[in-house]
């Protein structure tokens, strides 16, 4: 598939596949370029898959889904991809055993 550049008021894909914009998330003062495929695997991270599932969804090596994540943290300047994660989409990301820890301690104070 031949890739175009178009405009982003043509293009209105959150996870675009039919261009090559690098959609910018504003983050306060800094903006981020991310990939269409960088979005497309912190979506599917978003939603609790690792990075095995990820690749096996978007039919990719977790090697692929490892070099999409140390991309991310280099574009963001961040160590942790969650941290990286947060400033570009603004939430944070709970992995399912801190989140079972969470709702645990959460069901302490009730």
């Amino acid at each position: 598939m031949n890739k175009q550049k178009v405009s982003k008021e043509i293009c209105q894909h959150t996870f675009c596949i039919t261009c090559v914009n690098a959609f910018e998330q504003d983050t306060g003062d800094k903006v981020f370029h991310i990939t269409p495929s960088q979005y497309r695997v912190i979506a599917y991270l978003m939603k609790g898959y690792s990075n095995k599932q990820i690749g096996a969804a978007l039919g990719l090596s977790v090697l692929t889904i490892k070099n999409h994540f140390s991309a991310i943290r280099v574009t963001t300047g961040q160590t942790r991809v969650g941290i990286a994660i947060l400033f570009i989409t603004g939430r944070i990301i709970v992995r399912s055993r801190a989140a079972k820890a969470l709702s645990s301690i959460e069901s302490i104070g009730t």
